[in-house]
């Protein structure tokens, strides 16, 4: 790993999360550099989650290493927050994973749908991942989406929804508790079904 392909996403994504570590603001991530850190979020929580003995989609670090991008069906923000002090001493990183169905309704079908959402903070930068480790039935699209609350505090990196980002938010994920606020918010919301079906519900 020292010298082969994850040490080059580790390489490339630096500079960023030095630049982000620094606490410096209006840092501009076009959306190259957020290609770059969504890269090195996907691997990170890969290998957080097997180092827990947690069981991950295996296809989508395989679809990391071969593509060199986060899966197709995976969503990730950065976001920022606070390193907790506790009892005298810093708390420099979290990290927290959870794998739960969620229940899509066609037709007269119930379908549960593995989706699996991980968050963890390095200092004051935070990443939150969600991802379909199966692919969902067709024409659901299946995506999270974050309040207009969130949209404040969580910049998407993964898919690149802008040109350019602005580091950091507007908003800090201190105000609804940090990781562990953010833990307890569900980020999908009902998926528009192909022509026809209804829509699906969580």
């Amino acid at each position: 790993c020292n010298t082969g392909w994850m040490s080059r996403l580790e390489t490339a994504a630096k500079p960023h999360i030095m630049a982000m570590f620094s606490g410096r603001n209006n840092i501009p991530l076009e959306e190259p550099a957020q290609l770059v850190l969504a890269r090195w979020a996907f691997q990170t929580i890969a290998v957080l989650a097997q180092l827990r003995l947690t069981s991950f989609p295996l296809d989508h670090c395989h679809e990391l290493y071969e593509s060199e991008r986060p899966p197709e069906h995976s969503q990730i923000w950065i976001g920022t927050a606070s390193i907790n002090a506790s009892q005298g001493w810093d708390q420099v990183a979290e990290f927290a994973y959870d794998l739960k169905p969620l229940d899509v309704t066609v037709g007269d079908l119930r379908i549960p749908v593995p989706v699996y959402s991980t968050r963890f903070r390095l200092l004051n930068v935070v990443f939150e991942v969600y991802g379909f480790p199966v692919t969902p039935p067709p024409g659901l699209g299946l995506r999270a989406h974050p309040s207009v609350h969130l949209r404040r505090a969580l910049l998407p990196i993964w898919p690149s929804e802008h040109p350019t980002i602005w580091w950091p938010p507007v908003t800090s994920l201190d105000t609804i508790g940090g990781v562990r606020g953010l833990a307890a918010i569900r980020l999908l919301s009902p998926a528009t079904g192909p022509p026809g079906i209804p829509n699906a519900s969580g």
